[in-house]
């Protein structure tokens, strides 16, 4: 059971880090935390521009915040649930 909960939890974790690709603008789930790329096709498609353009050598990209679909509501943090429950609550005692 413990098993269970723990790799559920690492594929919600995994599912919520989902970057927009610099190159493709593609949505991809990145395997290191600075990540900016889909694959090596979009990074070396990416280098080829930068050179053509004449960008200088040596400037980083930061990867983006994550991604969150459209209909997907932000994640709830304890605190924000705890808010509801209380206005819940007091609504529930007025009327």
């Amino acid at each position: 059971m413990r098993a269970d909960y723990h790799r559920e939890r690492r594929r919600r974790r995994r599912a919520a880090r989902r970057q927009i690709c610099a190159a493709c603008t593609d949505v991809f789930v990145p395997s290191r935390s600075d990540q900016v790329f889909c694959g090596s096709a979009c990074k070396a498609r990416d280098r080829r521009r930068r050179k053509a353009e004449g960008e200088p050598r040596g400037k980083r990209r930061q990867p983006q915040p994550p991604f969150l679909e459209p209909d997907e509501p932000p994640a709830a943090t304890g605190q924000d649930e705890s808010a509801r429950r209380r206005a819940d609550f007091l609504a529930s005692l007025i009327g």
